[in-house]
């Protein structure tokens, strides 16, 4: 038998109504966007990739980004800071490469008259071009304020800029450069053991730029050279420059 529709008041709009559609998925648009508790939208970014380009760990969708590009060993198969284990402490953060951006892969190293950049190095596989102040110089420049090349590098504790991300599009960029070093930073954490990573930040004065606030930030780049720098000077199958041996002596185990 045949079923009966109920009968409307409503006033539907005709199906090729098009213009009356495009108002109501423009109510709903507005609707949505008014529910949404962040302050800062989670950028259109054209990857192939959608594990490279910006994003607000803020939000739903950043936030499961962030998850992904920080998944580490788990808890039973973490490493401790040692030099029996440099290797696979290597092979680790190098397998993770392409999340870790270009504060890893691209750190200034030599500059031109005029200030610009003219060399740059990965400091996965090419730490020993790179100094701490190299590091440093580009940590500033997320962190705080600008260091000028040839200027010092000032004494701790580094001062750590407030950013209103919401309203200032430089204030963004900046942003979104600390995201990618706190992604650097939490692999390096998810791959050590808890001992082993309280053994990097007995270095934190190097790598810490906090405010009156108590607000605090570790940047992950000048972690990873650290890391880096110290496994090698211990293990004869790293790269290792025999004219710089004394050094050895930097770090004890």
């Amino acid at each position: 038998m045949p079923r009966l529709l109920r009968s409307s008041n409503l006033d539907l709009p005709s199906l090729w109504d098009i213009d009356q559609y495009q108002v109501n998925a423009n109510a709903l648009i507005a609707t949505m966007a008014n529910d949404d508790e962040t302050t800062t939208a989670v950028p259109v970014v054209w990857k192939t990739n959608p594990m490279q380009g910006d994003f607000n760990p803020g939000t739903e969708a950043g936030s499961k980004i962030f998850r992904e590009k920080t998944k580490g060993l788990p808890d039973s198969q973490r490493l401790p800071f040692s030099k029996s284990k440099a290797n696979e402490i290597f092979q680790h953060m190098k397998a993770r490469e392409a999340f870790l951006g270009n504060i890893v892969r691209a750190v200034p190293i030599r500059w031109n008259a005029n200030g610009s950049v003219k060399l740059t190095a990965n400091i996965l596989t090419q730490y020993h071009q790179i100094s701490l102040e190299d590091v440093q110089r580009a940590a500033f420049g997320r962190f705080h304020e600008p260091i000028a090349p040839g200027n010092p590098i000032p004494a701790a504790p580094f001062p750590l800029k407030t950013l209103d991300p919401a309203s200032d599009d430089d204030h963004k960029k900046l942003f979104y450069q600390r995201v990618h070093s706190n992604v650097v930073a939490t692999n390096i954490q998810n791959c050590l053991t808890p001992s082993g990573f309280d053994d990097l930040l007995l270095q934190k004065d190097k790598f810490m730029f906090s405010n009156a606030n108590g607000e605090l930030e570790y940047d992950g780049a000048v972690m990873l050279l650290l890391l880096f720098q110290k496994l090698s000077k211990h293990n004869c199958r790293l790269r290792f420059d025999s004219r710089r041996a004394p050094e050895r002596k930097a770090w004890q185990l």
